[in-house]
């Protein structure tokens, strides 16, 4: 550690306050090459309420010591690794010193003296010293100065690869033996065996950091994989590098012949990084890849969720524990852990069904970190062992570049507010805990060795944990000057967990309901009130939480889904792959052989309210004509189709007062949902039709009668809040609906939305299904679909036109119930409603860059501006302040050579129309 400036004094002895005390000269039981720089006599710890216990504060190279000197207490000592400082704050008022570590401890110390004088220069000294001693630089942290060393070489990526039994198509490289391949990967890497090194150095310029795709883990009888990597560098010019897909193929010939790219992240969050150059992959440019989002927050979320679970934690308990529950899922900590678990589990899925897949976030050292290691021990026993369970983390975090000087603050101020700091690996291994909290007996370790690796990450005296990457590590000659924390952790016999039966078992977390725990004895060990281990009640689900249900309703609708679940013929894995078999509707024959619905969706979700019988008068010429012509269509769609009734009222809206009615009538009758679609002429983003379906009416605005102000009582009913809107692949008709009405919208968004398409794919669909083949496969109707790029904008509307607009939205509503069922008996439903709530915003997103992209595109074409040459040229903020949009921001005033993307971004962030 770093020499503090001591200015010729060693020792402060401050006058005895109690005519009992005793000096201790020495701390006990330091450690070797722990040395003490200087102590202080007569401190008491303040943080054991009416026990007046004195004693001497010594200060080492590695921790600060409190060793009391009470006649009338047993011997008692505290020991504080001093990197695990967080913050140190001084209270001169009251003498008072509070210490707050990274692991949750908080210690208080009471100088005792008999004038104002001598506590400030008391105070003063102390702060002096251990300010110098606590904030370091890396090569000064005490692993260095400790005495022993070695223990490496847990971890050899050889072995890794012969034990998976992957040899056969992958092998190591030594391209980054210099670490100038990608400073922040191992020296050794696994490869598909079919890619060679020339390549691997054109693919790596596609990645984010140079981190190119590797392989991770591998199962030895299906050969599906885990690789990863970092995000790719597509850009708004969507950029592709043939190498890059060469290497994904060679992964995919390498495993299995299904591949799914999992993005960690949420999609708005991709999106602002395409904007600023990077962003996700494209699938179409990669053969046989689906990709997923999974919606993880970021370093900054995280931290934020650490600071007000540590606020939480300290405080006393004043309230009851049902407060405590609610305080603790306020802090959002179970939410995160929820969405890690949902993705590793994801990918469990995926491994089990034969399907390979490859994970990245931003840069491939957080979140892929989180959800690679945790998927491994799920799947993989041997990462249950301590020597797994050391291998997976030497493997996954400290070989692949997680950043533990920076993400741990080593040596660094302000531990709950630096920018670089967040508790990734804490919260790994706290999803470590719940899986060990659910199958106690599949570890060898007990939760003590879980608690002994998270101190250790804090406290600097082993090198593990020491370094941002290998390459840091090699450079500060970490393997031949510090020692291990395996071999220490082997050593301990209290870290066995006695229950432990070695199985093959595949694990899964149940992270429903109050079944996710709030781990108590790590984040509560320092504190003096007794909890309970508390099962955290967290939902997901924004429509569950909203409406209030009674407790009899809601144990009866559990029992009805039960008995339902117990006579369905598949289990829960076989429900998902054999998903689009099931009969329409979930329908079962009651004993007289007639047929009866399951609980609708919206039984479930919401209180039943009653419909009026009013209907919504609208006249219109060719009201007669549409119905005559959609009942034809009914009757030879298909003629076994009768259990479900697709009969509706239909109507044609061309006027403003025929809306108005409309609308209102929607709200009186307190519908839960609708479902709409549009027609649009796509070269001038022409709104042509709307199409509505609520209740037993379907309707068609016609919008080329309608302007936009006569819209406007239809816009405030997309925006609703208490009314859930059903679309197909809705991305475009959003767009033109913000585009068209943003005057109207402001800063609302159109939700909460369900969107068919995207919940198929939550149902286990292999690919982007259209609204056809949806119907198609679960009602046997064929859609015809031969209108869809008819001319929409001349009036009158033909028949055939009529038809085709009003079955775009037929169905929509009865799939939305069958689709929240099975949502519900798969677990799935929070995890989808949660993805449907972050589209909102990325819809609104993304029609609004998409329109200034288009504004300044066209700009640069009138001017004959090669777009290629302004983004390298430093007249680009000549050329945006000419924008009439952009001129008017505050953003021209205070423009420095941007690229053209961060113009866009920061103009949409001053507008207020995305997050920053």
């Amino acid at each position: 550690m770093c020499s503090p400036d001591l200015q010729g004094w060693t020792f402060v002895q401050i006058p005895q306050f109690h005519d009992f005390g005793r000096q201790i000269s020495q701390p006990p039981n330091l450690l070797k090459g722990e040395e003490v720089i200087c102590y202080f006599l007569y401190v008491k710890d303040v943080n054991q309420a009416n026990r007046n216990i004195c004693g001497s504060i010594y200060l080492t190279n590695y921790s600060l010591i409190f060793v009391s000197s009470n006649y009338f207490m047993d011997f008692q000592k505290i020991q504080i690794p001093l990197a695990s400082i967080a913050t140190i704050e001084n209270n001169r008022a009251k003498n008072l010193v509070e210490i707050t570590c990274k692991n949750f401890r908080i210690q208080k110390f009471e100088f005792q003296t008999d004038n104002i004088q001598k506590a400030e220069y008391y105070m003063y000294q102390f702060m002096k010293n251990i300010d110098a001693i606590c904030f370091f630089k890396l090569e000064s942290a005490f692993a260095f100065q400790h005495d022993n060393k070695g223990g490496w070489g847990v971890y050899k990526a050889k072995n890794e690869l012969i034990r998976m039994q992957a040899q056969d198509n992958w092998r190591i490289t030594k391209i980054n033996e210099d670490f100038k391949t990608c400073e922040s990967y191992p020296q050794k890497l696994t490869v598909p065996k079919c890619i060679c090194d020339e390549d691997l150095e054109k693919a790596r310029t596609f990645r984010s950091r140079y981190r190119i795709p590797v392989l991770s883990w591998h199962h030895s009888v299906t050969k599906a994989t885990i690789t990863r990597a970092s995000q790719p560098n597509t850009g708004v010019t969507f950029s592709r590098n043939q190498f890059d897909e060469y290497l994904i193929q060679g992964i995919i010939k390498s495993s299995t012949s299904k591949f799914y790219i999992i993005d960690c992240r949420g999609r708005l969050n991709a999106l602002v990084n395409q904007v600023a150059g990077a962003g996700t992959e494209i699938p179409e440019n990669y053969e046989n890849a689906t990709l997923l989002f999974m919606g993880i927050g970021n370093i900054h979320a995280m931290r934020r969720s650490l600071k007000c679970l540590f606020e939480l934690c300290q405080t006393e308990q004043k309230e009851s524990y049902e407060k405590f529950n609610t305080d603790y899922v306020n802090t959002k900590w179970a939410a995160h852990l929820t969405a890690v678990i949902a993705g590793a589990q994801r990918i469990v899925s995926l491994i089990k069904s034969e399907i390979s897949v490859l994970i990245h976030c931003s840069d491939g050292w957080d979140r892929t970190s989180q959800l690679s290691s945790l998927a491994q021990i799920m799947l993989d026993s041997f990462y249950r062992t301590k020597l797994g369970f050391q291998i997976l983390i030497e493997k996954e975090w400290i070989s692949m570049g997680h950043k533990f000087a920076h993400r741990c603050g080593h040596g660094q101020k302000n531990f709950w507010d630096n920018n670089d700091c967040a508790p990734i690996f804490l919260q790994w291994v706290d999803c470590i805990w719940q899986l060990m909290n659910q199958h106690p007996n599949e570890f060898e370790f007990n939760e003590s060795y879980l608690i002994e690796i998270l101190d250790n990450v804090y406290s600097c005296r082993f090198g593990t944990f020491l370094c941002d990457n290998q390459n840091q590590s090699v450079n500060l000659k970490v393997v031949t000057n510090t020692q291990s924390l395996w071999p220490y952790l082997n050593e301990q016999t209290h870290f066995v967990n006695k229950d432990y039966k070695k199985s093959e078992n595949i694990l899964e977390i149940d992270y429903t309901g109050g079944n996710l725990a709030f781990w108590e004895s790590y984040y509560c060990r320092y504190f003096t009130r007794p909890l309970k281990t508390l099962a955290i009640n967290h939902f997901n689900s924004r429509e569950t939480n909203k409406l209030k249900r009674s407790e009899t309703q809601h144990e009866k609708q559990i029992e009805e889904l039960k008995k339902q679940l117990q006579n369905a013929l598949f289990d829960k894995q076989q429900l998902e792959s054999e998903y689009r078999r099931v009969l329409p509707f979930a329908m079962q024959l009651s004993e007289d052989g007639s047929q009866t619905d399951l609980i609708t969706a919206n039984e479930f979700l919401v209180k039943n309210r009653s419909r009026s019988n009013s209907k919504i008068l609208i006249s219109n010429n060719n009201t007669n004509n549409n119905n005559n012509n959609t009942n034809n269509t009914n009757n030879n769609s298909n003629s076994n189709n009768k259990s479900q009734n697709f009969n509706f009222d239909e109507f044609i809206i061309e006027t403003k007062e025929q809306l108005v009615n409309f609308c209102e009538n929607i709200k009186l009758n307190n519908l839960q949902y609708i479902a709409f679609d549009t027609e649009f002429l796509t070269p001038r983003d022409k709104l042509c039709l709307i199409q509505v379906a609520a209740g037993n009416e379907l309707v068609l605005i016609d919008t080329v009668k309608l302007n936009n102000k006569d819209l406007e009582s239809f816009v405030a009913i997309l925006v609703d809040k208490n009314i859930l809107k059903i679309v197909h692949a809705a991305s475009e008709d959003l767009r033109l609906f913000y585009k068209s009405f943003s005057s109207i919208i402001n800063n609302n968004l159109i939700g909460p939305i369900h969107d068919i398409q995207i919940a198929e794919e939550f149902l286990g669909a292999n690919k982007t299904v259209g609204l056809a083949t949806i119907v198609n496969d679960q009602l046997k109707i064929n859609l015809d679909k031969s209108e869809q790029l008819s001319n929409w904008i001349a009036r009158p509307l033909t028949p055939k036109q009529i038809q085709y607009a009003f079955n775009d939205i037929r169905y929509l509503q009865y799939l939305y119930n069958r689709q929240v069922q099975f949502l519900i008996q798969f677990d799935n439903f929070d995890f989808f409603d949660a993805r449907m709530a972050e589209l909102e915003q990325e819809y609104k997103n993304k029609s609004v860059i998409k329109e200034l992209t288009e504004v300044i595109d066209n700009y640069l074409l009138a001017h004959k501006i090669n777009k290629t040459q302004v983004y390298s040229k430093s007249e680009v903020g000549h050329l945006i302040s000419n924008l009439p949009d952009l001129s008017r921001s505050n953003l021209v005033t205070g423009w420095r050579k941007a690229l053209l993307e961060d113009v866009i971004v920061n103009f949409l962030i001053a507008k207020g129309l995305i997050a920053n």
